[in-house]
This record gives structure tokens, C-alpha cells and sequence, in this order.
């Protein structure tokens, strides 16, 4: 059994270290399947409802958007973004460290 798992431990670790955009595949998931790119724009793509998340990630301190995700935001001029406390706290931490990588 040891043996088994070595040799797919060993089979495995060369592809995701080929992969250079593998440590933010969760996060790249996560903006599709949350639907972030409704209202914001992600490399040219998405609504322009909200700033492009580039932006957000280069003027925001990873902690500003961590509490952003989990508790939302509504503006005064009636512009909102919904909780995602929903997530898991990796899910939460791929996205924050995929946006901080703008700066």
C-alpha cells in the first residue's frame, strides 16, 4: 500500500509543479463559479458594475478583502456585494493571496 501511494505521489508532484498557474486554479474557479465577474471585470472580461478586480487586488490590503468576502458590502449610492462567508476558509485565502498577486 505504502509503495502505491509513493509512486502516485511521485507521478503527480512533477505535473503540478509544470503547472505555473496551478497555486490559483481554486481561486480562478471560484471567481467563475461565484459569479464575481457579473459585476467586475477580471483580464478584460465581465460587468463593469463594480472595479475590476485587479484593481481591488492592487489597492486593497489582503485583510480589507478578506473582510469584504465574508461580510459584503453596501454602498451609500446603492451599489452592494454579496456575502461569501458561505466559502471555505482555503476558498476565502485562494482568493485573497490570487487578487493580492495584482499588486
Amino acid at each position: 500500500m505504502k509503495k502505491i501511494i509513493f509512486i502516485l505521489l511521485f507521478t503527480a508532484l512533477p505535473a503540478l509543479a509544470a503547472d505555473p498557474g496551478a497555486p490559483f486554479s481554486q481561486a480562478r474557479k471560484l471567481v467563475n463559479s461565484q459569479g464575481c465577474k457579473a459585476c467586475h471585470q477580471l483580464e478584460n472580461e465581465g460587468g463593469d458594475y463594480a472595479k475590476p478586480l485587479e484593481e481591488v487586488g492592487r489597492h486593497k490590503s489582503g485583510q480589507k478583502m478578506r473582510e469584504l468576502l465574508l461580510k459584503g458590502i453596501r454602498n451609500d449610492d446603492g451599489r452592494y456585494m454579496p456575502s461569501y462567508s458561505h466559502l471555505r476558509e482555503t476558498e476565502i485565502k485562494a482568493l485573497v493571496n490570487y487578487l493580492e498577486s495584482y499588486k
